[in-house]
């Protein structure tokens, strides 16, 4: 049996880390019959270590001036577990419709209790399964009326099924080739007693039971077994589990088979209180604290409050450092838009020749006109690098000659060229469209079709020539 292990300062619970996020400390409360059981639970050096309190001691003054949260539970009669299926793979828009499908299986009205929902997963057909536990707020409100009355006023209002079965799997976890193991967590407590039934590492439900349940335990494990083969393992623990008589006793009770395991817990009347005390600290699919809304504590209240502030600064203060931002790149524009509107100022008065007092489209107009003169001005200097028109016309004489062909009209000008003749072959007239293109000219070759005598016509005009 794998239980906490005593150590100098209190006992530590091996195998688990603590969460973030949660309370550091955590007092768990059980009430048994005029007396409140009281376990602390401390976060230290990355374990958990807890140890138990006596009514009257120093740490009492602690607890009831708010040094450390406080958790307490309802008991297995006034919650419930139900396992839900909603048709939808997006927990997004199963939780939607979550509420409406527990008010079908609750016995009352939804609006009238708290809830929450656990543990999501997918089911093989791609469904969305949660296990929903809730309790109706008289019940949650009598409990606290209840654990008022010992002057206590938790914090965390965890479900009794829940924390035992979340409390064995760390001091019993399911051994090797166990995961589909029938496992049952029995709570010995008088009328508070309580069985909660699982496989392997999954919750299956928690039932409240009376002192002399003994025949209604062994029914629902009964129904629980798939065969006369699935031995269910046994955890006990409570405060009626005391004496050493009292395991031999409840196998007689119950009919269990000496071949079963049959496990009693270490200090089974502080399991309970343990549980609620370290549950907060851990983490874990089945925590949970259906203490909220209107009736949630006001230290969680003012933690909300405090978040919500938090989220607020953390807001303001992005936001301030993006309105600084932008201001800041605005700045930087504006000084890029001004030097790069000085280039070009000082570009157009350079080309212009002068200082030009117009902007935008208008300086670009000026701009294209004193550009047009000038280059109407420096044409016959340009010009004067041109081939010579003679060169041309001599270039065209022997490739004529070259490929056999007869010039019949000739027009060479320096922006046009047009020229048309035949010759014995198609590509021949393809070597004067190829001399004037060399020449600057934008070439355009036509060839008819091959006479009688199978000559074959041609033309070359241009587009003329920058």
């Amino acid at each position: 049996m794998a239980t906490s292990d005593t150590i100098t300062g209190g006992r530590v619970l091996g195998g688990i880390k603590p969460a973030a996020g949660w309370p550091s400390a955590c007092y768990g409360v059980d009430i048994q019959g005029d007396d409140a059981v009281v376990v602390l639970a401390e976060k230290r050096r990355g374990r958990v270590i807890w140890h138990p309190l006596a009514p009257d001691a120093m740490e009492r003054a602690e607890w009831l001036a708010g040094a450390a949260a406080m958790s307490a539970c309802l008991t297995a009669r006034e919650s419930l577990t139900r396992r839900l299926e909603a048709p939808f793979a997006s927990l997004r828009k199963a939780r939607r419709v979550l509420p409406t499908l527990l008010d079908i299986q609750v016995p009352f009205a939804v609006e009238d209790c708290h809830y929450a929902f656990l543990d999501p997963g997918r089911s093989e057909s791609g469904t969305l399964q949660t296990l929903a536990v809730a309790a109706t707020r008289e019940h949650l409100q009598r409990a606290l009326a209840r654990l008022g009355g010992h002057g206590i006023d938790p914090v965390y209002m965890d479900v009794e099924g829940l924390a035992a079965w979340s409390q064995a799997l760390h001091e019993a976890p399911p051994a090797v080739g166990d995961d589909d193991r029938l496992r049952v967590v029995l709570i010995l407590a008088g009328d508070r007693s309580s069985l909660t039934l699982g496989r392997g590492r999954r919750f299956v439900n928690s039932y409240g039971l009376r002192a002399d349940d003994s025949a209604r335990v062994a029914r629902i494990v009964r129904a629980q077994q798939r065969d006369d083969g699935d031995r269910p393992a046994w955890i006990v623990a409570g405060a009626d589990v005391a004496g050493a008589q009292v395991p031999a006793s409840l196998r007689q009770q119950l009919a269990i088979p000496d071949t079963d395991d049959f496990n009693v817990v270490t200090e089974p009347n502080l399991f309970l209180a343990r549980a609620l005390a370290i549950r907060p600290l851990v983490d874990g699919p089945l925590r949970c604290n259906l203490r909220q809304g209107t009736d949630a504590h006001p230290q969680l209240v003012r933690q909300g409050l405090r978040h919500h502030v938090v989220s607020a600064s953390i807001c303001i203060a992005a936001g301030l450092v993006l309105c600084a931002a932008n201001f800041a790149v605005q700045r930087l524009a504006a000084a890029r838009r001004t030097a790069i509107t000085a280039t070009v100022r000082g570009r157009v008065d350079a080309i212009a020749g002068y200082p030009v007092a117009a902007r935008g489209p208008d300086a670009m107009t000026i701009v294209d006109g004193v550009m047009q003169r000038r280059r109407e001005t420096l044409e016959p200097f340009r010009r004067s690098f041109d081939p010579s028109l003679a060169d041309t016309l001599v270039a065209i004489a022997q490739e004529a000659q070259r490929r056999d062909l007869h010039v019949e009209t000739l027009e060479l000008g320096v922006q046009k060229a047009a020229l048309s003749g035949w010759g014995r072959s198609w590509d021949a007239s393809k070597g004067i469209a190829d001399v004037l293109t060399a020449a600057g000219y934008a070439v355009t070759l036509s060839r008819g079709e091959a006479q009688a005598d199978e000559r074959i016509p041609f033309s070359v005009s241009t587009g003329g020539r920058p």
